[in-house]
């Protein structure tokens, strides 16, 4: 099967680590980057995505996350949090697309489009629910207690300060937004080191542009909006049970008993369930990630 041709080619190529990224993606997220961020695990190596500080390595939201707070791509720990990664694309390393392209010269760009009005539809309808249930009580301490504000941050400050007041103001600022960027890029990026992309076309354009064989094998095509809607449903859940419901029936149970010390019991079995859930939330949400 495919993802498990594109895992095997992952791990292959992951023991022999090498700082320097070959390909750079600057297209916004909801244009298709997971599909090249698969695209590109089969063509030159492991990819760089946001589904990878959020899910499998949750350490790297430590660095992403001052990066963010300083406003700039920090030096310290750059290396370390993208060492043996070919490629990266999406959010958090979309927001610094010009760092990493100066740190990384040799390295090919890639600016993944689409039609402006269906690509405002598109993250209203899977990122945006996400954003509108994790800005709401219990999400809020939900997200703080397991880490995940970096994903949350990182999409709100994807890039610069406006792009989700833009998608929300309506049509026509969400198409300046997306506009904007796109002529950003295009100025910012020599006309040799990019290209502007649309995954529809598949693997020609991309291979020749990366003066690669095309594979194969049909080109990827993931389904993370259901994946963004199941997480954000599983969150919402997991959020209400662990900070409503599960005080709540605790607190029944202590008046029902009535005993101070079974009150104590309670309140320590409450204290290890909400440990329990940290330490496994983040495998929960790995596994319905990978497998939906």
């Amino acid at each position: 099967p495919l993802h498990e041709h594109t895992r095997q080619t992952v791990h292959t190529i992951m023991k022999h680590k090498t700082p320097c990224l070959e390909v750079i993606g600057a297209g916004l997220s909801r244009t298709g980057t997971l599909f090249l961020k698969t695209a590109l695990d089969i063509l030159v190596g492991p990819c760089y995505h946001g589904s990878i500080p959020t899910l499998e390595k949750h350490g790297d939201c430590n660095f992403w996350n001052k990066s963010l707070a300083a406003g700039q791509l920090e030096e310290k720990g750059y290396r370390d949090v993208l060492s043996g990664y070919k490629a990266a694309v999406d959010f958090p390393c979309v927001l610094w697309y010009k760092e990493l392209l100066s740190r990384n010269p040799e390295a090919k760009v890639i600016l993944t489009i689409r039609d402006p009005r269906k690509w405002q539809a598109s993250c209203l309808n899977s990122v945006g629910r996400y954003l509108d249930v994790t800005e709401k009580w219990p999400c809020t301490w939900f997200h703080t207690l397991f880490g995940l504000d970096l994903p949350r941050d990182a999409i709100i400050k994807l890039p610069g300060q406006n792009m989700w007041e833009a998608i929300r103001g309506g049509e026509e600022s969400a198409t300046d937004y997306f506009n904007r960027h796109v002529d950003k890029v295009k100025k910012h990026v020599p006309e040799e080191k990019l290209l502007v992309f649309e995954v529809q076309e598949g693997w020609k354009p991309l291979c020749k542009f990366l003066d690669l064989p095309v594979p194969d094998m049909p080109f990827p095509r993931t389904n993370d909006t259901k994946r963004i809607l199941l997480f954000t449903t599983v969150c919402f859940l997991m959020s209400w049970f662990t900070f409503f419901v599960l005080p709540l029936l605790l607190v029944f149970a202590g008046l029902y008993i009535m005993d101070t010390a079974s009150l104590l019991y309670l309140l320590v079995a409450l204290g290890l369930v909400i440990l329990f859930v940290k330490l496994y939330v983040m495998s929960v949400l790995k596994t319905i990630w990978s497998y939906c």
